[in-house]
């Protein structure tokens, strides 16, 4: 293998940027050194918080290395067993594998051996912090991926949320919400990462609801956990119920960031609530829009999920239509 000294640039310029700081166990980037490592002699970085990879971003990715080659080598540690372990570069390293995979046999060699920076073993004690911030900077994890990946180094280290936030050169602010992210409930973390199937408007043609998937941002999602918080010290039975139930009226009334905010302040009663401000005038602003049930002449849309987060009016109003349902049938 021909070697030699790797310009610092992208995750290299980061860890010599940490290394100078004494953030990274104080690693040295000019001895790293460039090399062509077999595909077969990679093994996956055993911290790297990424979960998933997206198979057409993959294949578009593979296909960007076909035109054009690798612009940026991978970032391996050597192994005394002759093997090496990603530090930083699983997607290009997949992405190459793909390329093998669907070459044909004269091109397969082409493909077999990748572009690498190695950092040597004094990387090992620091794979999960390049990991992530190798992501981070990348903006390839999702944010439950990162606020658990913060989560177990933290934990793992026995760091704080301060150093936690200068190891790995994230603001304190950021780290502080990715850290309470991960104590989020799975309704939270779901509606976040996956979304939650959620009832809309309009109906499908032959009346039945219509569904679809829709995910809580970033900052609604904390602001949801907020609730959730509220809701563990003040009716612990119905904490999680009350939590899915807002994530679902978030996500089917398209709340503004504002009117969350708002919401969750009047919790604690530091201000009216959203639920039990009298509507405005027609004219005079938009009132808000009562989710848990919709009738007309022809149809009644009831939600079964937003009955525990509604008013005691809108349970009153519901069960009056109910029994009227029930008059009519006899």
């Amino acid at each position: 293998m021909s070697e030699q000294t790797v310009a610092n640039t992208g995750i290299n310029k980061w860890m010599g940027k940490l290394a100078k700081q004494g953030g990274l166990n104080q690693l040295a980037p000019s001895t790293s050194k460039a090399l062509e490592v077999e595909l077969d002699l990679l093994d996956p970085n055993p911290k790297q918080p990424r979960r998933d990879m997206d198979d057409d971003e993959l294949t578009g990715l593979a296909e960007s290395i076909r035109q054009h080659g690798l612009i940026q080598p991978i970032t391996v540690s050597k192994q005394a067993d002759g093997r090496y372990i990603i530090v930083a570069g699983h997607r290009r390293t997949e992405a190459m594998k793909k390329l093998r995979a669907s070459a044909p046999e004269t091109e397969k060699e082409r493909w077999s051996r990748i572009p690498a920076s190695d950092f040597g073993s004094g990387v090992m004690d620091t794979l999960a912090e390049l990991a992530i911030t190798e992501n981070i900077q990348r903006a390839d994890l999702h944010p439950i991926e990162t606020a658990e990946a913060f989560a177990n180094l933290k934990e793992e280290r026995g760091w704080s949320p301060e150093e936690l936030s200068t190891k790995l050169g994230v603001d304190f602010s950021k780290t502080k919400r990715y850290l309470q992210l991960a104590s989020a409930t799975p309704t939270i973390k779901q509606a976040l990462n996956q979304g939650l199937m959620v009832e809309v408007e309009p109906t499908e043609e032959n009346g039945k609801p219509r569904k679809e998937h829709r995910r809580l941002e970033f900052n609604h999602a904390l602001l949801v956990l907020r609730a959730h918080g509220h809701w563990q010290r003040t009716k612990p039975k119905k904490a999680a119920d009350l939590t899915r139930a807002l994530a679902e009226r978030v996500l089917v009334e398209g709340w503004p960031h504002r009117k969350l905010k708002e919401f969750v302040a009047s919790l604690s009663g530091k201000q009216e609530s959203p639920e039990t401000q009298k509507p405005e005038a027609e004219g005079q602003g938009a009132p808000l829009k009562a989710a848990l049930f919709q009738a007309d002449h022809s149809k009644v849309l009831i939600r079964r999920s937003l009955i525990t987060a509604s008013t005691q009016e809108d349970r009153k109003a519901l069960a009056s239509l109910l029994r009227e349902l029930l008059t009519e049938l006899q």
